[in-house]
C-alpha cells in the first residue's frame, strides 16, 4: 500500500507539471536580415550610437540573422524594427516558443526523487496458513487474475512495459496494430507526451531502469493508440494557441497600417496625383556591371520640383514580383510646373536591382509610382507612404510565415 501510494504520488506530480495553457516564454525577436538601406559606414555609425557602442562592435553585431533584441509582445519588437530600418539596418520579427514542456521543472524533479525512496518490502503470510473460512476470498483471488487475462487478452492493444526496451517495443506493436496512416502520428504523440519525463530523468540521480522507464512513459502507460491520439492533439493545442496569438496581433497591426494608408491616400492624390511617371524600363547595357532604369518624369503640378522619390517595382515575364525598391531622383536645376524630363538612371553593382537572374531577360517590366516630392524650398509636398507599405510588408512576410509553422503542427510532423 505504501507503494502504491508513493506511485500515485509520483505519477500525479508528473501530470501536475504539465502546462494548462499556451506555453510561457513566448519571444517576439528582432533579427537583423543582413541587408543595410543605407551605406554601411552610416548604418554602422547608426548603430553605434542606438545601441551605445564602439563601432567596432557594432559592426560585428551586424551579421545576419543575428537577434539584436527580444521582446514579451510583438508592439515593442514592431517598433525597434522600424527604427532599425530608418537607420539603414533592415530588421524582421520572428516569434521564439520554446519548448518549456521540454525542460523538466522542479515538480517532476520531486516525482524522480520521490521514486528514489526506498521502501521495505512487506510479505504477506502464506497461503497455506489460512483456514477453511478464506476460503472464498482465495476462491475470489483465482477468479480476479482469470476475469483479468481475458480483459487484457480482449481490449485493444494498450502501452507498457517494465524497461525503456519494453516500452519501445510496445509503442511499436501499437503502430503496427494501428489502423493505416496512424502510425507516425501516433509515434508523435508519445514523444509529446514523454519529453518532459524523459528530460526530467536524464537530469535525475534515479538509476533503478525500471523506475526510470515507468516515470517516463507514466502519461501514456496503459494507454491505446485512440487515447495516445487523443492527449497528444490536446498538447499540440496548447502549442497552436501561442501561434495563433502571434497571427492575431500580425492581423491588428496590418490593420492598422491599412487605416493609415487610407488616411492619407487622399492627400496624397491631390498632390502627388499631378506628378506623372511613364515610359518606365529595365534595361542590362552591354558590358554593364549594373542595369540602368529609364523613365520620363511629368511635373503638372503649380510647385518647382528639385527631388522626386519613387518606388519601382520589377516583374518578370510571368508578373512575378523580382525587386521593390525606392527610386530617388535629384534634378540640378528643378523640374518647372509643365515640364517633363526623359531619366536615364544608372545603378551600382550592389543595389537590390542587380539582380543576376535578370541579366539579359526579355519581358521584364518597371512600374514606378510617386511616393513624394520636395519643391524649391526643400519643403515636402506629400506624405511617403512607403514606411507604411514596408511596415505592412514586414507584417505580411511574417504571417506567412508563422502561418506556414502553425499550418505544419499536426500530429506526424514532429518538426513545425
Amino acid at each position: 500500500m505504501v507503494q502504491q501510494a508513493r506511485d500515485s504520488v509520483s505519477t500525479r506530480l508528473l501530470e501536475m507539471a504539465q502546462p494548462d495553457g499556451p506555453p510561457d516564454g513566448m519571444a517576439y525577436n528582432v533579427v537583423f536580415t543582413g541587408r543595410l538601406t543605407l551605406p554601411e559606414d552610416q548604418a554602422v555609425a547608426n548603430v553605434a550610437a542606438f545601441f551605445k557602442l564602439g563601432q567596432v562592435n557594432a559592426r560585428r553585431l551586424l551579421q545576419a540573422g543575428r537577434i539584436l533584441k527580444s521582446y514579451p509582445d510583438k508592439s515593442p519588437a514592431d517598433k525597434l524594427a522600424r527604427i532599425l530600418s530608418r537607420e539603414g539596418v533592415e530588421c524582421r520579427v520572428e516569434l521564439e516558443v520554446p519548448e518549456q514542456e521540454d525542460t523538466p521543472g522542479t515538480v517532476q524533479k520531486m516525482a524522480f526523487a520521490l521514486e528514489a525512496v526506498q521502501i521495505p518490502e512487506i510479505r504477506l503470510p502464506d497461503y497455506r496458513q489460512f483456514a477453511r473460512r478464506h476460503a472464498p476470498a482465495l476462491a475470489l483471488a483465482a477468479v480476479v487474475p482469470v476475469l483479468l487475462v481475458l480483459w487484457l487478452w480482449f481490449r485493444p492493444p494498450v502501452i507498457g512495459g517494465d524497461t525503456l526496451e519494453e516500452y519501445q517495443a510496445s509503442v511499436d506493436h501499437l503502430v503496427e496494430k494501428a489502423e493505416p496512416g496512424k502510425g507516425p502520428a501516433i509515434r508523435h504523440a508519445v514523444t509529446l507526451l514523454t519529453a518532459a519525463a524523459a528530460e526530467a530523468q536524464r537530469q535525475s540521480t534515479t538509476t533503478d531502469p525500471q523506475t526510470a522507464a515507468r516515470l517516463v512513459y507514466a502519461a501514456v502507460d496503459g494507454k491505446s493508440a485512440e487515447e495516445v491520439l487523443t492527449l497528444g492533439e490536446a498538447k499540440l493545442e496548447k502549442q497552436r494557441a501561442a501561434y495563433r496569438q502571434g497571427l492575431a496581433e500580425a492581423d491588428r497591426k496590418i490593420a492598422e497600417a491599412d487605416k493609415q494608408l487610407a488616411d492619407i491616400a487622399p492627400g496624397n492624390a491631390a498632390v502627388l496625383g499631378k506628378i506623372g511617371v511613364g515610359n518606365a524600363a529595365y534595361g542590362w547595357p552591354a558590358g554593364a556591371s549594373s542595369p540602368t532604369l529609364v523613365f520620363s518624369l511629368h511635373n503638372g503640378s503649380s510647385e518647382t520640383l528639385m527631388r522626386v522619390f519613387l518606388q519601382g517595382y520589377l516583374y518578370d515575364e510571368k508578373g512575378s514580383l523580382l525587386v521593390s525598391n525606392p527610386v530617388t531622383y535629384a534634378v540640378a536645376n528643378g523640374i518647372a510646373p509643365g515640364g517633363t524630363v526623359n531619366v536615364a538612371l544608372p545603378t551600382h553593382n550592389d543595389s537590390p536591382w542587380a539582380v543576376a537572374t535578370a541579366r539579359g531577360r526579355d519581358g521584364l517590366q518597371l512600374r514606378l509610382r510617386v511616393a513624394n516630392a520636395e519643391n524649391l524650398q526643400s519643403t515636402l509636398l506629400g506624405i511617403d507612404y512607403r514606411p507604411l507599405e514596408s511596415e505592412k510588408q514586414r507584417h505580411l512576410d511574417w504571417k506567412k510565415k508563422v502561418q506556414a509553422q502553425l499550418d505544419a503542427m499536426v500530429l506526424g510532423n514532429p518538426v513545425p
